[in-house]
């Protein structure tokens, strides 16, 4: 319908009209699409390290649970032996909370660690991720002794002893052979 008048009122219609029927067509501008990555970057950044993080937590605390598991089955095989067992293929089919395959290793059970046990003889653990053989403070022959070494540097070195409690070890707690 064309106007009968070309007057400023229907001139500012059709102006006005025609500015938004422009502006769906336009889309965006580049800085608006570099705006948008550069925020979906940032948060994606952001999300990422705080699910490494949270995986990363959730690791140690099953690594410290799965040697908790493990002093227990070391308690009860104990009781029923007189003495402690000396590893994981000892104490997997029938002390843990769930049989395991004896020729496994406590890596299926403790994921993303090596566990590696004391022996009662030597009194060294022999540990590739650090780079040798180390000798251990708290070492005892009547006890038993468990660590849980991370395959990924990111993650906590924990043990536990006879004692019960999980302890965290720092590097400075290992004396190189």
């Amino acid at each position: 319908m064309e106007p009968d008048r070309w007057d400023r009122k229907t001139m500012y219609n059709l102006k006005l009209n025609t500015r938004r029927f422009m502006r769906r067509l336009k889309g965006f501008t580049l800085i608006e699409m570099i705006l948008v990555a550069t925020l979906i970057v940032i948060l994606s950044t952001l999300a990422i390290a705080s699910m490494r993080a949270a995986r990363n937590k959730g690791y140690e605390t099953g690594a410290a649970t799965g040697l908790k598991a493990l002093a227990a089955a070391q308690e009860m095989y104990l009781m029923d032996n007189g003495y402690y067992g000396g590893g994981f293929s000892v104490l997997a089919t029938t002390y843990l909370p769930r049989p395991y395959p004896p020729d496994s290793g406590a890596s299926i059970f403790i994921k993303q660690y090596s566990v590696v046990w004391m022996s009662p003889n030597i009194g060294f653990v022999n540990t590739p991720t650090y780079g040798g053989a180390y000798l251990v403070n708290r070492y005892s022959l009547n006890t038993f002794t468990i660590f849980a070494l991370p395959k990924d540097a990111d993650l906590k070195t924990f043990m536990i002893t006879d004692s019960g409690a999980v302890q965290f070890l720092r590097s400075s707690e290992f004396i190189p052979y």
